[in-house]
This record gives structure tokens, sequence and C-alpha cells, in this order.
């Protein structure tokens, strides 16, 4: 806060010295934009990123899951081994982060709570989600359900992220299987 203090007097004399009218900057307000500066872009520095050990998970994520999931014994799911083309888009900040899953032409996840882990030698991202399957001919029982994923951080065979891990629905569904997803963006493609 005393560095907030100096800067904010250092800044008021500045302006005063360039003749703008000054009301004065509040502290808060220095303060709001330190925040919002890290927030935003900070944490991401290269020599930051070392000492705080956050990876940047920010882009669009390609990959496959196999699931527990079987919807009808004609179907070539019965195996119990769904592989599509999913993806995953999370949008991460300081301060938050949000993970959208899309499974293309069946259901939307959006994430509820998420936190990245670590302590650990390889960084956990875990969270909660909701997901909303799409198709009026769906029971109401199965258009929605809630589930936990928690995928780690490991580099790829061709050095790249990716990220891998397990998944389980709630008790109505009660489904589990593996996701694995390789970064091909670290921008966000919203086209789905």
């Amino acid at each position: 806060m005393a560095i907030a203090l100096g800067i904010t007097s250092t800044i008021n004399q500045f302006l005063i010295a360039l003749n703008f009218d000054v009301v004065g900057i509040s502290a808060f307000a220095v303060f709001t934009g330190f925040y919002l500066g890290f927030d935003y872009i900070g944490w991401r520095l290269p020599g930051i990123q070392r000492v705080l050990a956050t990876p940047d998970l920010n882009g669009t994520w390609k990959g496959k899951f196999n699931s527990s999931f079987v919807e009808d014994s004609d179907d070539s799911q019965s195996n119990g081994e769904d592989e599509c083309g999913p993806r995953l888009e999370v949008q991460q900040r300081w301060s938050m982060i949000e993970v959208i899953f899309v499974n293309p032409g069946s259901s939307r996840s959006e994430s509820t709570s998420a936190t990245i882990r670590t302590d650990k030698s390889d960084p956990e991202i875990l969270f909660t989600y909701r997901n909303r399957k799409t198709g009026d001919e769906l029971p109401e029982t199965q258009r929605i359900h809630e589930g936990t994923n928690r995928l780690r951080l490991v580099t790829g065979e061709e050095g790249n992220a990716v990220l891998e891990g397990d998944y389980y629905t709630d008790e109505q569904r009660n489904n589990h299987g593996y996701m694995r997803f390789e970064r091909k963006s670290k921008r966000r493609i919203l086209d789905f």
C-alpha cells in the first residue's frame, strides 16, 4: 500500500507540473490499475510465470475421450469406448478460469468452478461442469447433467502441451471416462 501511495503522489506531482487540473489520483485507482494489469497480462510474463508456476492454459484444445456411456446396443458405441472429436476452450486470467467442452453435434459443457493445482510434478486443472445435451428427442433426465474433470498438463511426444485425465458424472448418469487434448491455438476459436 505504501508503494501505491508513493506512486499516487508522484503521478499527481507529474500531472501538476504539466499544468493538468488534477483532483488527485487515489491509491485505490493506482492499485486497481496494477491489479487489472497483472490479472490480464502480468501473470503471463515469462519471469513472473517462473516464480508463480501457474501455467497459461488459454486457447483451443482438440482431442478425444473414452466414455463408459452406452446409448443403445445397436450403436457402434456399445463397446463403451466413444472416440469423438471434442474441443476444450479455455479462457484464463490470474483471478479466474473458464472451461467450455464441446462434443460437436452432441453436447456442450461449461465449467461451474475451476482451480489449478501446482503442488504436484505436473500441474492439474480440476473443474466441475454442467452439460447440456442437444436434441429435443432426449428425455429431460438426459439433457442436463453435472460432473467433474481432473486433467494433468503434460508435454506431448512432439513437445506440445497436452491435457489428459479422467472425468465422471453425477449419480443420475453415473458415467466416467478418460480425456486427452492437445493445444491447437493459444486463442479461443468460438465457431461452435
